[in-house]
């Protein structure tokens, strides 16, 4: 997982950036194709459901008009004055039975196409049982519906639970054994003595009767009728497996509603009612393949849409991506070309966007390296000139030293002391010039080196000179470049001090700001005028030579431009000064961390 993460990072930008775009594009359009599909599922699940509702509907109508003749049956012999008298005893029985009862009964079992049978019991004695017709009260005392209907003082009627048709003689005739029947029963009472139970009416509705009409209902292809009764029996199947297997009862707990079920990992989707005054409930079950069926031509085409829609993003989000990286290419091939020395490459850039800013940015940064290049090709130059003077002046040093060294021993023995300390002062100063092991020295060297100087200088002006150092110890330890201060002294005895003067007096002093330290070089000469002055400071800026000056100012130009060279064009020299007011060189350096290390290890607090 790591390698394909650190590999789509190491892709281009352009690869990233279209793989961005794609996502932003694709994503959203995914979420409509499949929002869009499941909505079109939503609503053709409902449809159905509807359709099926409606199915279900027209079959309870259907079955509801075969429960309705039954109870108008019951009604009308429930106050019927003829059945009143049999069940009464108030005629011969067998022959009322005979001339009154026995036609009417025949004629009402028949009500359009719909046949049922109707049975009375009785506990007249008087009157015998007569097969399929009439039976004794005893015949029913003990079933669950005849309590609840003699129990219940609010209905006259009930209906009963499917059940095979009774036969108690066993005459059956044409009638199938296995015939099922709903029944219902309803109390006859008697409607002038204290409103007694003259017996009850059972008129058996035939499920024949009932089902004969569901093989005409169509559901779909595949979709059929069922009916089951309260305790999860299926009384009619409309289709080939044994839903008891698969439907729970207890699924179909509310008077309507909707279920499904899963036979062999295929789900089927079940709407259902109840028969009023029944338990009997109508299910239409459809198998909900077929009715996501309907979707299969929309599903290829959000399909066809999802994928066309993905190769069209792809393409447009490379191209478009691939046009605005077009500039960036041009600049990568640009700065390799810089990569390879060629600081001369500059990129054509009209527009003001991001990518303009950026490549102008390159230009800049182009022409700033150029000159960087230009002044370090100035400055290696420069230091290689100084290093080839500085080992042309080291022409047989070891002669030279053991000459100073003869010459220092033979002004001891002729007790020359003070000639003696110059000579010794001016080998020292040969060898501090001549040494290049290092670059830079301390603060403490460069001083004592202006010691040496001023020693040597000593022998032409005697005791007229006097050398102030006002440095803080702490400042020893600061590293500055080589030969940094003799010639800024120098210049006081070349430009500063005259024969007539009675004191020549130099001071150093140097305080510190920010990590940047000023040492200033200060005389008590003759001074320079406001012109003039003006004049060297703006060379001194400019790092151009003094004009009109000595040697044009070759020490203070030297040594300024070494400064620069090193540091920068920030820092440098520049002079106060006025006529007879002597002259002050004021020298900036920058002090660095490893500068800032002095001789008893610790760190200036700057």
């Amino acid at each position: 997982m790591r390698r394909i993460i650190k590999r789509l990072l190491d892709t281009s930008i352009l690869w990233k950036f279209t793989f961005i775009y794609f996502i932003l594009i694709i994503v959203p359009l995914a979420v409509f194709q499949v929002t869009g599909y499941n909505r079109s599922v939503a609503s053709i699940r409902e449809q159905n459901f509807n359709i099926l509702a409606q199915t279900v509907s027209q079959v309870k109508q259907n079955v509801l008009y075969m429960t309705k003749n039954c109870e108008y049956v019951s009604d009308f012999l429930r106050f019927d004055n003829q059945v009143q008298g049999f069940l009464g005893n108030e005629f011969d029985p067998m022959v009322y039975y005979d001339y009154e009862i026995e036609p009417k009964l025949s004629k009402l079992s028949q009500v359009g196409s719909q046949h049922f049978d109707l049975f009375f019991y009785t506990s007249n004695a008087s009157i015998p049982e007569m097969d399929r017709v009439v039976y004794n009260i005893s015949r029913i005392e003990g079933k669950e519906e005849y309590k609840k209907l003699v129990n219940n003082k609010e209905t006259n009627s009930i209906w009963g639970v499917i059940k095979k048709r009774d036969y108690f003689y066993g005459l059956q005739d044409h009638v199938n054994e296995t015939s099922m029947v709903l029944p219902i029963y309803t109390k006859i009472r008697s409607l002038t003595i204290n409103n007694s139970i003259l017996g009850i009416l059972e008129i058996d509705l035939p499920l024949e009767e009932i089902t004969k009409t569901f093989s005409t209902v169509k559901i779909g292809t595949n979709g059929y009728i069922a009916v089951m009764d309260s305790k999860g029996t299926i009384i009619y199947n409309g289709g080939t497996e044994v839903l008891e297997k698969y439907i729970d009862h207890k699924q179909l707990g509310q008077n309507s509603g909707v279920t499904d079920f899963q036979i062999s990992k295929e789900k089927y989707n079940v709407v259902y009612d109840t028969v009023d005054g029944t338990d009997l409930k109508i299910l239409a079950v459809v198998n909900e393949n077929e009715i996501l069926d309907q979707l299969s031509t929309y599903k290829a085409s959000v399909w066809t849409i999802l994928v066309l829609g993905v190769l069209f993003a792809f393409l447009v989000t490379y191209i478009v991506t691939r046009f605005l990286f077009k500039r960036i290419k041009v600049l990568l091939k640009m700065m390799k070309r810089v990569e390879n020395g060629d600081f001369d490459s500059r990129v054509t850039e009209t527009r003001n966007d991001e990518i303009g800013e950026l490549t102008n940015g390159f230009n800049h940064m182009t022409e700033k390296l150029e000159q960087i290049l230009v002044e370090l090709v100035e400055k290696e130059t420069a230091q290689w000139e100084a290093e080839l003077k500085a080992l042309q002046a080291q022409i047989n040093p070891h002669f030279l030293y053991n000459t100073l060294e003869s010459l220092k021993m033979e002004c001891e023995m002729n007790r020359q002391y003070e000639l003696s300390d110059a000579l010794t002062s001016l080998g020292a100063l040969f060898r501090y010039n001549i040494n290049s092991d290092s670059r830079c020295v301390t603060l403490k060297q460069e001083i004592e080196h202006v010691r040496n100087y001023v020693s040597v200088m000593k022998i032409r002006y005697s005791d007229r000179i006097e050398l102030k150092i006002d440095l803080p110890v702490a400042f020893m330890g600061i590293k500055v470049p080589k030969v940094l201060l003799q010639p800024l002294v120098e210049n006081c005895f070349s430009h500063s001090f005259n024969s007539s003067a009675n004191k020549f007096i130099i001071e150093i002093s140097a305080v510190m700001n920010n990590k940047i330290i000023s040492i200033n070089i200060t005389d008590n000469g003759a001074g320079i005028d406001g012109e003039k002055l003006k004049a060297i400071n703006n060379s001194l800026q400019n790092n151009t030579l003094i004009v009109g000056a000595k040697n044009n100012g070759v020490g203070l130009t030297n040594v300024n431009r070494r400064i620069r060279m090193e540091f920068g064009g920030t820092y440098g020299i520049r002079l106060e000064s006025g006529m007879n007011q002597g002259t002050n060189v004021i020298l900036t350096l920058p002090v660095s961390e490893d500068a800032l290390l002095i001789e008893t290890g610790g760190l200036l607090d700057v």
